[in-house]
């Protein structure tokens, strides 16, 4: 009787420590990918939104529009600049829902380790020994999960970087050549009525 409920208990124990990994692993793939995905979707959009910026900049350095399509540029410039804070806003939520679910594997992994670690006391080495591979699996995957984390955000903070410096140098390079077109417009004025003035004189 004693051999057989040493065997139901590391069948047991084996069985907890297959769905222990399976989960693990599950999990990891799952957040692994998302993270991915997040980013694949982060650098479209950045990519996106700076050749929508520069051929802004291009068309009206090219055709020069009135003040009114200025306008018309700055507001996309701005629309452009909201979405992109709405990006931010989805990918800020998708890593703290990752790091919520790190959180929550570690914790499973945990508890489950404490569990086994007192089921399987009395149990034999083998056991022990499977129980512990598992458990360093888990940690080795976790840790493999928070580097990819770390990674991405730090690619994202890098191109969320480049994409505002992109922005800002669009609206002041746009801004000047508004000033230059307004003080050739004043210039321009100007010789105008020193040569009406000039014609009147010669009347006189």
């Amino acid at each position: 009787m004693i051999v057989v409920f040493e065997k139901h208990n590391i069948l047991k124990v084996i069985v907890v420590v297959v769905v222990l990994v399976v989960v693990v692993v599950v999990v990891v793939v799952v957040v692994v990918v998302v993270v991915v995905v997040v980013v694949v979707v982060v650098v479209v959009v950045v990519v996106v939104i700076v050749v929508v910026v520069v051929v802004v900049v291009v068309e009206e350095k090219k055709k020069k529009k009135k003040k009114e399509k200025d306008r018309r540029s700055k507001r996309l410039l701005v629309h452009i600049a909201q979405r992109l804070y709405y990006r931010l806003v989805i990918v800020a939520a998708a890593i703290v829902a990752a790091v919520v679910v790190l959180i929550v594997v570690a914790a499973v992994v945990v508890v489950v380790v404490v569990v086994v670690k007192v089921v399987v006391v009395k149990v034999v080495v083998v056991v022990k020994l499977v129980v512990v591979v598992a458990a360093s699996a888990a940690i080795v995957a976790l840790v493999v999960v928070v580097i990819v984390v770390v990674v991405v955000v730090v690619v994202i903070v890098v191109v969320v970087v480049v994409v505002v410096v992109v922005v800002v140098v669009v609206v002041v390079a746009v801004e000047e050549e508004e000033v230059e077109e307004e003080e050739e417009e004043e210039e321009e004025e100007e010789e105008e009525e020193e040569e009406e003035e000039e014609e009147e004189e010669e009347e006189i």
